[in-house]
């Protein structure tokens, strides 16, 4: 802000989508600008991704980005720290009761390409179905993509409870998709759900540790 304030000519990669620019890739470096650099340059994330494998990383910390972590375990949101979300696990199926401003999370789970379910009672989204009452089920392969599930259904909940209406997300969207009426967010149909928004947003990133920034569309 103060170099556009001083009418300095800034760095394009900040008109791409980027707010740190530096060594790349930083483990300071959050995931989402990652994988937006990794969209620019696939051949960058490739050869990071060889690397990462190559020092004994599993897929599964390469996709999450916990390699960035000194001690595996440290940082971030856990699943026994999400406030407000409680489940069980019934082999695959996990199913539990989430916090949250339905018609809040309803409006911004438009980003992340939801759908009403059959019913009516509720919204689905990545495989996730949420109710009105909070209730929610989903199948999950494995205890990554239970983690990743549950990260992303918390994002949502503690951004549907927790938005302030910083308009931050409005500034994100190349659509024009966004927009704010008293402080509330609504998404219009030109939408394309590609979660930029979504990933941006200070609730999002560090309200909910990061979890669900990560996500993509």
């Amino acid at each position: 802000m103060y170099v556009l304030g001083e009418g300095v000519e800034a760095n394009a990669l900040y008109e791409m989508g980027l707010e740190r620019i530096g060594c790349w890739p930083c483990p300071a470096t959050d995931v989402a600008e990652m994988e937006a650099v990794g969209d620019m340059h696939p051949e960058l994330w490739a050869r990071w991704r060889d690397a990462l494998a190559g020092w004994g990383m599993s897929q599964e910390d390469i996709s999450r980005g916990t390699w960035r972590w000194r001690r595996p375990g440290e940082g971030g949101v856990g699943p026994h720290h999400m406030k407000g979300l409680s489940y069980e696990v019934e082999g695959e199926r996990v199913v539990g009761r989430v916090a949250m401003d339905f018609e809040r999370a309803r409006e911004m789970a438009k980003a992340l390409g939801c759908t009403p379910t059959p019913a009516g009672e509720g919204i689905e989204f990545d495989g996730i179905v949420v109710r009105e009452d909070g209730s929610f089920e989903f199948e999950a392969g494995d205890g990554g993509d239970r983690a990743r599930k549950l990260g992303e259904l918390y994002a949502l909940s503690q951004r549907s409870l927790h938005c302030f209406g910083c308009g931050l997300c409005l500034g994100q969207c190349g659509q024009g998709a966004v927009e704010m009426t008293g402080g509330r967010i609504y998404i219009r149909d030109t939408c394309t759900s590609c979660r930029a928004c979504h990933r941006r947003c200070p609730i999002v990133r560090y309200g909910a540790g990061g979890a669900g920034a990560g996500a993509g569309g």
